[in-house]
C-alpha cells in the first residue's frame, strides 16, 4: 500500500508541474503577443527605429541656407534669406532694428495630404526667440499649404530681429503623427539686403510691366511692313551686301498667298541660282537652285 501511495503522489506531483509549465508558457506567449502589440503602436506613432534614428540625427545637425531636410515624406527647403529695408509708407520699423525675411519651399511625397505653415517655425538669435514682423504692408507675407501627394508650395515669413553675425531657423513640424525637428544657421554674410515695401516692390515691378510695354509699342511701331518696294533692301540687310547684279538676275518680287514675299534670281546664262522669301514680319528665308533652304 505504501509503494502504490507514494506512486499516485507522484503523478500528481507532475501533473501540478505540467499544468503549471502550461500556464507560463502561455503567460509566455501573452507577454510576447503584448510586447508585439505595442511595439506596433509604437512603430505607428512614432515611427520605425530607423525612421527615429535618423529624427534625432536631423535634429542634432545644423543645416545652411540652400539645405533640403527630409521631414517624414516631406522636403523643406531654405531657399534664400533677405533684409528687409522698410519705406516710409511701411506702417512702422522693426523695434529690435532688423527685418529678415525668409523664403521655403515644400515637397510633400506622402500618399496624404499634410499641411505645411509658418507657425512650424520661429527664429533664435543667441538662443532667443524674436517675433514676425508684419510692418511692410504685405498682406503675402506668411503661408499655409494643404499639399497633396506629389505638390510644392512656397511662402516666406519675415522676423523683427536685432543686429547679429548668425541667425537660426528652427522647425517643429508634425506633417504625420512624428514631430521633426530641424534647425538652419544663416550666417549675415549670406543674407542679401533688400530695398523693400511691399508697396515699393510693387509700384517697382508695376513700372517695370509698364516700361516693357512702351518698349515693345515703341518696337512695334517701328517694325517695318514688308512691301515690294523694301522687300529687296531687307534681303540685302539680311546678307550683309548689297545684292550682286552684276553676276545675277533679279526678278521682280511678287506677294504670295500667305502675305509673305518672294523673288527667285537667275545666273547671267539663264539658270536658276536661287530665291528668297520674306515674310510679314520680315523673316529672310533662302534656298539654293534645287529649292534646298540653306
Amino acid at each position: 500500500m505504501e509503494n502504490g501511495n507514494k506512486k499516485s503522489n507522484k503523478g500528481w506531483l507532475w501533473a501540478l508541474l505540467g499544468c503549471l509549465g502550461g500556464i507560463v508558457f502561455i503567460f509566455i506567449i501573452i507577454v510576447v503577443v503584448v510586447m508585439l502589440f505595442f511595439n506596433g503602436v509604437d512603430e505607428v506613432v512614432n515611427g520605425t527605429k530607423e525612421e527615429q534614428k535618423n529624427r534625432s540625427k536631423t535634429s542634432e545637425k545644423t543645416f545652411k541656407l540652400e539645405d533640403t531636410v527630409k521631414a517624414d515624406g516631406v522636403d523643406v527647403k531654405l531657399e534664400k534669406a533677405e533684409f528687409i529695408t522698410p519705406s516710409e509708407e511701411d506702417a512702422g520699423n522693426p523695434e529690435n532694428g532688423k527685418a529678415l525675411r525668409v523664403y521655403l519651399k515644400f515637397k510633400n511625397n506622402n500618399d496624404d495630404q499634410v499641411l505645411a505653415q509658418d507657425a512650424d517655425f520661429s527664429m533664435k538669435v543667441n538662443g532667443e526667440n524674436y517675433e514676425p514682423w508684419y510692418g511692410s504692408g504685405d498682406g503675402n507675407d506668411g503661408f499655409s499649404h494643404q499639399l497633396n501627394n506629389g505638390n510644392t508650395g512656397s511662402g516666406y515669413v519675415t522676423y523683427d530681429v536685432p543686429e547679429n553675425s548668425k541667425y537660426t531657423l528652427e522647425m517643429n513640424f508634425t506633417p504625420n503623427f512624428d514631430t521633426v525637428k530641424a534647425k538652419w544657421e544663416i550666417d549675415k554674410s549670406d543674407i542679401k539686403v533688400v530695398s523693400n515695401s511691399y508697396e515699393q516692390s510693387t509700384e517697382e515691378t508695376n513700372n517695370e510691366k509698364n516700361e516693357e510695354m512702351t518698349n515693345d509699342s515703341a518696337e512695334e511701331s517701328t517694325d517695318e511692313i514688308v512691301t515690294r518696294g523694301n522687300v529687296m533692301d531687307i534681303v540685302e540687310e539680311y546678307e550683309g551686301e548689297t545684292l550682286d547684279t552684276d553676276m545675277y538676275t533679279f526678278k521682280e518680287p511678287e506677294q504670295r498667298d500667305d502675305g509673305s514675299w518672294g523673288f527667285a534670281f537667275y545666273t547671267k546664262d539663264g539658270e536658276l541660282a536661287g530665291s528668297y522669301i520674306v515674310d510679314e514680319d520680315g523673316i529672310v528665308s533662302k534656298f539654293d537652285e534645287s529649292g534646298i533652304e540653306e
